[in-house]
This record gives structure tokens, sequence and C-alpha cells, in this order.
């Protein structure tokens, strides 16, 4: 099962779909709402991870989708406020700013995280080692906003099938340290 939403009127109130959640076989899942977030931070987390754990496709385009992965979107006690799964254990890698992808999608080859957002910088993932653990080996394309900050030897930790490798913006190029410094499966570096 694929499900694409998208809202593209302004000044709309649209809110992520609980229903999805009832789509057991749900395999591709894009979410798009330019320059307006789809609702709280918080909920949102919970809302992805009581999505189908056999997701293999998870594109989202809002304002925030980034923050909607960080740890610190999760405010002590509001797990079980808002009725969200729980997280897994996060002792294991506890230097990671992301919880656990892998763990709620363990077969997910395409994660899409375009945050088109306007004036207020939002919160982002700063890619490095520990956030590349957190997603599963399954992986083949990866999008995010920014890895601007990623430390060229952290790259050896993207999962190893990674075909492709995307940003809203690159270094000011592909230079030889970096292309050494990805996976040799990766078949495209580049900006969207």
């Amino acid at each position: 099962v694929s499900i694409h939403i998208e809202d593209v009127k302004l000044c709309t109130t649209s809110r992520f779909p609980q229903c999805l959640t009832a789509f057991s076989k749900l395999l591709h899942l894009t979410l798009k709402r330019d320059t307006h977030r789809l609702m709280e931070t918080v909920d949102c987390v919970a809302a992805i991870q009581r999505l189908p754990s056999t997701l293999e496709k998870l594109e989202l385009n809002f304002q925030g989708s980034e923050a909607c992965f960080l740890r610190t979107a999760i405010p002590a006690g509001s797990v079980q406020q808002s009725s969200a799964p729980l997280l897994p254990n996060q002792a294991e890698n506890p230097n990671s700013s992301i919880w656990s992808i892998k763990h709620f999608f363990p077969s997910l080859k395409v994660l899409a995280l375009f945050d088109w957002d306007g004036s207020v910088p939002p919160s982002r993932i700063t890619w490095t080692k520990h956030e590349f653990a957190e997603l599963p080996d399954t992986l083949t394309h990866l999008h995010a906003f920014s890895f601007q900050k990623t430390p060229l030897e952290d790259y050896k930790a993207l999962p190893p099938g990674l075909l492709i490798l995307g940003q809203q913006r690159w270094r000011s190029s592909s230079t030889p340290e970096l292309r050494r410094a990805l996976p040799r499966s990766l078949t495209s570096l580049g900006t969207f």
C-alpha cells in the first residue's frame, strides 16, 4: 500500500492523518505541506512512531519534519501523555540526538526529510556516526536538510547499502576527501 498526501493550500489546518496507523501493510508514505507544520512536534513524533513497522519509504515534506526525529522533541513524561509508543531503551546509543528509527522501521529503504522552513530556524539533526547508527541497514536513500557538520570520518557509519545521499545544501562541492569518506555503494550524491 502506498499513500501520498499533499496539502498545497495556504492557511489550512491539515494535520498528520491519524488513520494511517490502520494500514497495517503500508509500505510507502509521503506527506507534504509546504511552509507549515502539521502539528506540535511531540504529537508528530507519536504519530510517526505509531506507523506500521512495514514501512519501506517515508517521505516527509513539511516545516519541522527533521525535528520529529530528535530526542529533544520528546519532553520528559510527554510520551505516555500523548499515547505514543514507548521509546526503545536509548542506553545503547546515548550519544545520538535522534530516536532509534531502525527500531520502529527495520525495513526502511528510503528516508526523505524535506524541511522547507520559513524565517524561523527549526531544529535540525546534526548527522554524525551516532545518528547514522540509528538508521536501518536496509536504507538505500537518505535525504536530509544538511550534512555540513558531519565529520568526514563519520560517513563510514552510513548504512552499508546506501545508494543515494541527498541534502538541501552540500559543502562547497564534492571534495576528494568527501568522496573517499563516502560508502563505495553510493551511486548518487546531490542536492534537492
